[in-house]
């Protein structure tokens, strides 16, 4: 295990994403919502400025997740933005390029970006929509509001494999759930915490899910009664293993590199956990 360090604590560090061989963490700047951008190759960072804060308001809600397409474009959810938006997209270089209100302005607390296509699944766990949209940049009015069907869902975290096919970690069932890709809400995979080979552990709560984009392995942040841990299964869904770290307590997010390096947003130490591929 190592430290993704920064120049300064991350405050209320909430999103974590690796992209072009660049670590972005979502995290409070005072009023202002932030994201770092570290250059993992020769370790320069820059911080982007999200939100600026002065809502109208009260105070300006945490980022709930953060996503990088191919391009390096960056998107970042809100769960009820106050000035109606609630997705950001900016450009590679920073500059911010769009505001969008989606499906009418309803809480989203993740987001993931197929980095193919181009296109953005957004994780609404609030009435009237409790599943995953699917936003088309390109073609707005291809927007999706049920991409998951008829099943009410409360997607606590969304993963994307190497093929663009969707997965969520489900708040209401205690489930992973794989989605096709095309968007006609089938499924195709779905399993609890004991795996779908019945040897690992029940989940009495569940977070974040992100997929090796190397095997298809999927990981699971949970609690199996006490403690959180990280569960790794194959991507038949089986089994393999958990482990954890004195310090993971408090983990928003997770994803895992083009290495197999898994990275936790912590949010006890302002900092991001890295393990070490295949654990």
């Amino acid at each position: 295990m190592s430290w993704a360090n920064g120049a300064a604590a991350l405050n209320n560090i909430s999103g974590v994403e690796v992209r072009n061989n660049k670590l972005y963490v979502s995290y409070n700047d005072g009023a202002d919502r932030m994201v770092r951008i570290k250059d993992l190759g020769n370790n320069s960072q820059s911080d982007l400025r999200i939100y600026d804060g002065n809502p109208i308001f009260g105070q300006p809600p945490t980022i709930s997740g953060i996503s990088v397409g191919n391009d390096g474009s960056l998107w970042s959810g809100f769960p009820a933005a106050t000035d109606s938006y609630n997705l950001y997209e900016f450009a590679a270089n920073g500059t911010r390029t769009a505001r969008h209100n989606v499906a009418s302005n309803t809480a989203i607390t993740d987001v993931a970006v197929d980095g193919a296509s181009g296109l953005v699944y957004l994780a609404a766990p609030a009435s009237p929509y409790q599943g995953i949209i699917k936003f088309n940049k390109s073609n707005v009015a291809d927007t999706q509001l049920y991409f998951t069907g008829s099943t009410a869902l409360n997607p606590v975290g969304l993963g994307l494999d190497s093929s663009g096919h969707v997965y969520v970690a489900d708040g209401l069932t205690g489930k992973v759930i794989k989605f096709s890709k095309n968007g006609d809400g089938s499924r195709l995979l779905e399993f609890d915490g004991k795996g779908v080979n019945g040897t690992g552990q029940t989940f009495t709560a569940i977070g974040d899910v992100a997929v090796d984009p190397r095997n298809g392995d999927i990981y699971v942040l949970a609690v199996p009664g006490s403690g959180v841990r990280i569960f790794r299964y194959n991507s038949s869904g089986n089994f393999i293993h958990s482990f954890s770290h004195t310090s993971l307590t408090s983990p928003q997010k997770m994803v895992v590199d083009s290495t197999g390096n898994i990275l936790v947003a912590e949010l006890s130490q302002k900092q991001v956990m890295i393990f070490a591929p295949g654990q």
